[in-house]
């Protein structure tokens, strides 16, 4: 398999423990895996670029994005600021 390339996004290091904890609390990782590559019908999320996550995350949040209903209503439970710590984390994985 192709490694997965390195966007070189190094978190700030409280955001990224607010952010894994936010993730943690959300369930993240229960689809995601413990170290968020996901597998071949959930998408990888660590190291994606932290524009794209924001992106993604606000996506389902306003259900702009709609293909996965339990997304949406389980990103509806955080704060923007909480979806855009969590972004950062995932970022610098």
């Amino acid at each position: 398999a192709k490694a997965w390339s390195n966007t070189g996004y190094t978190s700030d290091p409280a955001e990224a423990a607010k952010g894994q904890s936010i993730g943690t609390s959300g369930m993240c990782t229960s689809c995601h895996l413990g170290t968020y590559f996901g597998d071949s019908a959930i998408p990888h999320l660590a190291g994606q670029t932290q524009a794209y996550l924001e992106k993604q995350l606000f996506a389902f949040k306003t259900r702009a994005r709609n293909n996965n209903p339990d997304m949406s209503n389980l990103v509806q439970t955080f704060s923007d600021d909480d979806l855009k710590l969590m972004s950062r984390f995932l970022a610098g994985q």
